[in-house]
């Protein structure tokens, strides 16, 4: 496995996407499925072990299903991760494959879907790929908060000091 080309692919596509400020899940699937010209349709539900999420295609659209009991911060990673299949190229399982997504939806043959998996599972290579987008897409989310938050908490701890705008720094070096 080349984890190398790997983290190079995975620079290059995270240089290459815009993320809405503030980040928002829904926004930037929005975004993505409005670049990719197909709609991004995020379903949360019970998926009982099969998996965290799941990529699925159908002729016209793009679902993803992600665990619907777990934490807010797990189900993000969780559908960034599944996003980054999409961003990478790599090859999902068709909904047809499956059943018509009307009935996938309504219904869900649990049985069905795990075996179909199994038979058309991404790569480890692709796995990693698409685990390392998400975990980079996160980084620069979380950076770009800590960006936009020190300003505010600049002034605000300058409001409850003298009076005069100071830096962080400049407040631990009178300490």
């Amino acid at each position: 496995m080349d984890v190398r080309g790997i983290r190079r692919r995975c620079d290059a596509r995270l240089a290459s996407l815009v993320l809405p400020q503030p980040f928002a899940i829904a926004a930037f699937c929005e975004q993505l499925a409005a670049q990719r010209g197909r709609p991004i349709h995020l379903r949360a539900m019970p998926l009982t072990g099969i998996a965290y999420g799941i990529c699925l295609l159908s002729h016209d659209a793009d679902h993803i299903l992600y665990e619907r009991d777990t934490s807010p911060f797990h189900q993000q990673h969780i559908i960034l991760h599944e996003v980054g299949h999409l961003i990478c190229g790599h090859r999902a399982t068709t909904t047809e494959t499956i059943v018509d997504p009307a009935g996938l939806f309504a219904s869900m043959d649990l049985g069905r879907l795990q075996a179909v998996l199994r038979r058309a599972s991404y790569s480890a290579s692709d796995e990693r790929e698409a685990e390392l987008l998400a975990t980079l897409i996160e980084q620069r989310i979380s950076a770009t908060a800590i960006q936009q938050a020190t300003p505010l908490a600049d002034r605000l701890a300058a409001s409850f000091d003298d009076g005069q705008p100071q830096l962080a720094a400049e407040r631990e070096d009178r300490t």
